[in-house]
């Protein structure tokens, strides 16, 4: 019964999601069918595992029938919920066709110019905005050099075992005032979204030191991306680039696709392989590949999706449901309130408990589980529509621009940073999106300034 559930529930999400986004095919990215995916690969699959026991560990998941039931059911209902959020708000902004609506944005021409900035002001501060958060990026990496995790399992003969518990300590950017780090995090993640502006200014303008610029920032955002050994924030950033050569060929070749795909599969077994020590115990080729596929079908089927399942163990039996007391650091302080982040107390738990933990010291889930444990059953019921309401409100936003290397690189960044895998509070409390408006807002103003500056010389001229 929850097999044939699970197939009826899919083909009828699929329906949804294909109205919600225009398109459910693999050769036209964009940022609600990017969810679809997300949602059937890391939780949909791994949910009806679950629910049958197959190939669960029980000490990772030492569940009741009951949980793994509602874990399963919570999924199949998100899978409905979130498309019907995302079309609700396609019926509010009155398009009747999100297929026609994402076809006339692909096919219209690309913009130089943005807001009134021209072509030459405009990729003038990107530069100087790149360059800024690369020298910034560089003088954190080399200030943090003999702490880095990376560094220290591959050039400092350090046991892999070793490097993760550096990871676990671990800040990149960690200094005393939090308005310091704040202002450095904003700048670092520049580097990330204009390592895409560039890719797309070269596809575009085929100019020479676009590409040697793109190179430049492509290494360096690998960089950030694994210096803690983390795995997966360099491969959702390698899917990015499937987004931007959908946009920019309209749809992606099949060749080009599963040449992508192929590769990803690779380098994200090859740092399970690496990262987690594996190479050090054998060298057989059979068990290294063998060993790669195990740790990414338990880490992307189920590991992701476990802390689902002891939210439900543990809220409201154990633990009662903590409400708003999760919302965000800054606003409990203006208010004077208790903040209590659910993944702490999972952690501060499943310690006690003797779980395994993940590396990074956290235990986040999908959007479901802080959903629960904050607002119990009321957060199952409400949590995906308001997901899908905000995801489609964002892409709705972004695709009513003209079609820009600047906003298709923020639109990219954004859709592979969803927190549907982390976290519910941050489609509620959306401060993350405010720091890309305020990013947005920046480049603007310093390209009104030099636009007026220009304009200033050319009349004293």
């Amino acid at each position: 019964m929850i097999l044939i559930i699970s197939i009826l529930t899919l083909i009828y999400s699929s329906f949804l999601f294909s109205r919600a986004s225009g398109t459910l095919s693999f050769r036209e990215f964009n940022m609600c069918s990017y969810i679809f995916f997300l949602m059937l690969v890391w939780t949909f699959f791994g949910s009806i595992m679950i629910a049958y026991d197959f190939g669960v560990t029980e000490d990772r998941m030492p569940f009741d029938n009951e949980y793994r039931i509602m874990g399963w059911g919570s999924i199949m209902y998100a899978m409905i919920g979130i498309p019907i959020g995302m079309i609700l708000v396609a019926k509010f902004f009155k398009i009747s066709s999100m297929k026609s609506f994402l076809l006339a944005y692909k096919q219209s021409k690309w913009k130089s110019s943005l807001l009134g900035i021209s072509y030459k002001d405009l990729k003038v501060t990107l530069y100087l905005v790149s360059g800024l958060s690369l020298i910034v990026n560089i003088g954190l990496i080399l200030s943090s050099w003999d702490s880095l995790p990376l560094v220290n399992l591959f050039f400092k003969n350090s046991s892999f075992v070793d490097a993760y518990v550096m990871r676990n300590n671990f800040r990149l950017i960690s200094f005393g005032n939090s308005l310091l780090n704040s202002l450095l995090v904003t700048i670092s993640s520049m580097t990330l979204f204009s390592t895409y502006t560039f890719f797309l200014y070269y596809k575009i303008d085929k100019r020479f030191f676009d590409l040697i610029w793109f190179i430049i920032l492509f290494v360096t955002s690998i960089a950030l991306l694994t210096i803690d050994l983390n795995k997966g924030r360099s491969l959702f950033f390698l899917i990015g680039f499937l987004f931007l050569i959908s946009f920019l060929n309209n749809k992606i070749k099949w060749k080009t696709l599963i040449a992508v795909s192929i590769t990803g599969l690779i380098l994200i077994g090859l740092t399970y392989v690496f990262f987690m020590g594996a190479y050090s115990q054998t060298f057989n080729p059979i068990e290294l590949i063998s060993y790669a596929f195990g740790a990414i079908k338990t880490r992307v089927l189920l590991t992701q999706i476990s802390g689902l399942y002891y939210c439900f163990d543990i809220f409201p039996e154990k633990l009662p449901f903590i409400g708003f007391s999760s919302t965000g650091r800054f606003i409990h302080e203006i208010f004077n309130l208790n903040f209590s982040p659910d993944y702490g107390l999972l952690v501060r738990y499943l310690t006690v408990k003797g779980a395994g933990i993940s590396g990074s010291g956290q235990y986040t889930t999908m959007f479901l589980g802080e959903a629960w444990s904050n607002f119990g059953y009321t957060g199952l019921i409400f949590s995906p529509l308001l997901v899908g309401i905000v995801i489609q409100s964002i892409n709705i936003f972004f695709l009513r621009f003209p079609k820009n290397p600047l906003t298709l690189a923020i639109y990219t960044q954004l859709a592979i940073n969803f927190p549907i895998l982390s976290g519910f509070r941050s489609f509620y409390y959306p401060v993350w999106f405010l720091e890309y408006i305020a990013l947005f807002l920046f480049i603007i103003i310093v390209g009104k300034l030099m636009t007026n500056k220009t304009k200033i010389i050319s009349k004293i001229g």
